[in-house]
């Protein structure tokens, strides 16, 4: 099966003027307040906030691929499909302004105090910069000209075959190939399987040859039920059932130790190394390191801390602070939002994320040695990049669910204009090929 994967290379200021009602704009201010409140009193411990990181997913996109019976017209988005949407914009808008309240009297709006990290994808570089106009917002020292509350701020990203950090997709032969085994092996068709008639209903329906793209199609009604579009009558039965296969899809792709190893291993130990240096006073003026990026890195990342239980929702962020305690000591804290409506202030909420043995604030040499295990020392090694038996990711489609994120806007067709699903009078599926020219 082949797959494309869209490049986007956009880089899109997004222009946030004072014009906008001042109104809203105060009653977003106080409902961050409010909200932040809360989690925020844990500094009355005597502790010192040194240094935050937060890692988050892009805002509300279109759907990567309709699917072949989708009654929503391809004109419902008109930036295209997998792109940022005006509610995805609002949404990183929002925690923006939640995050800029949230750390009042840790950040101001100097540029030189963080450092802003992206995949390639325009959605996550449009989030991040949505997001950086109401989080950076300009006092009158960094004001570019009267009126507009907004500044420059510079969002640095690298091409998906390269970025270990961040890109899902990136070249790790070995991990597409234990993903090959784990979606073929017993344990996980006999899951499928379990599900065997929610999935022939929806490859009936939806036009769609196989539970992949069953899940796929989850993935584009969800799109389309958040932004208020047509959800057929013909899903509602099996949505939650759907949604629960989507959701296990999701948890296998990581849930093994080599999986976290290679997917999540190198951003932790990104975070390691930020606070490293900070304690070290190495680029001392970066108070916030920013991850802009897709659920998959929240998933790899909450499973390999043990902590995962969903699939993290449109702008859900993992907050990772560093803290120094009033006997010197560091410590970490980890929180996370992850409201399902991420435009209303009111619904986000820090909830506070704690390490098997750990407490709120967990000691940083702890957080280490809990860690340990899971930052891979030679990366290339372990991911066996040499190996061209699994190094296009051209062809990964076929053994990368997660890569959904990712690829071209089609879904396969069927042939001689049947629908896949099951034959008449029996059980026997329709033998529906792939076309994807």
């Amino acid at each position: 099966m082949n797959g494309l994967f869209v490049k986007f290379h956009l880089v899109l200021l997004i222009n946030w003027s004072r014009n906008s009602s001042s109104i809203t704009t105060v009653s977003m201010l106080a409902a961050a307040w409010i909200a932040a409140a809360a989690v925020s009193c844990a500094f009355a411990q005597d502790t010192e906030l040194l240094l935050v990181q937060m890692i988050y997913r892009h805002g509300a996109r279109a759907p990567i691929i309709p699917y072949p019976t989708d009654p929503n017209p391809p004109e419902s988005w008109p930036e295209g499909f997998g792109t940022l949407t005006k509610l995805g914009k609002r949404q990183h808008y929002v925690l923006g302004t939640f995050l800029r309240s949230f750390y009042s009297g840790f950040v101001t709006s100097d540029p030189k105090e963080l450092m802003v990290n992206s995949t390639e994808y325009d959605r996550c570089i449009r989030s991040a910069l949505s997001n950086l106009a109401s989080f950076y917002a300009p006092t009158e020292e960094w004001t570019i000209e009267e009126g507009l509350a907004w500044q420059p701020i510079a969002v640095y990203y690298k091409d998906s075959a390269s970025d270990r950090y961040l890109a899902m997709g990136s070249k790790c032969p070995k991990f597409f190939e234990i993903q090959d085994q784990r979606f073929n092996s017993t344990e996980f068709m006999n899951v499928v399987e379990s599900h065997r008639e929610m999935i022939e209903a929806v490859m009936y329906h939806g036009g769609v040859p196989d539970w992949q793209w069953a899940c796929l199609l989850q993935d584009t009604v969800l799109a389309e039920k958040v932004h208020g579009l047509i959800v057929p009558e013909w899903l509602d039965p099996w949505w939650e059932e759907l949604t629960e296969l989507t959701e296990f899809a999701f948890f296998w792709l990581f849930n093994t130790p080599q999986q976290k190893r290679i997917r999540a291993g190198p951003i932790l130990g990104k975070f390691i190394e930020n606070m490293d240096n900070k304690i070290a006073g190495i680029n001392d003026q970066i108070k916030v390191h920013m991850y802009s990026a897709h659920d998959a890195n929240l998933v790899a990342l909450l499973e390999a801390l043990d902590l995962y239980e969903r699939r993290p929702p449109f702008s859900a962020c993992l907050l990772v602070e560093l803290h120094e305690l009033l006997d010197g000591e560091k410590a970490i804290r980890l929180l996370y939002l992850n409201s399902s409506t991420p435009e209303d202030i009111n619904t986000i909420h820090p909830n506070i994320l704690k390490l098997q043995g750990c407490g709120e604030f967990c000691p940083l040499e702890d957080f280490r040695q809990l860690t340990k295990h899971l930052i891979p020392e030679d990366w290339d090694k372990e991911c066996q990049t040499t190996n061209e038996l699994y190094n296009n990711e051209a062809e990964s489609l076929s053994r990368l669910f997660g890569s959904h994120e990712f690829m071209d806007n089609k879904m396969p067709t069927t042939t001689g204009g049947t629908t896949c699903g099951p034959s008449t009078g029996s059980n026997e599926m329709i033998d529906c090929s792939v076309d994807t020219e």
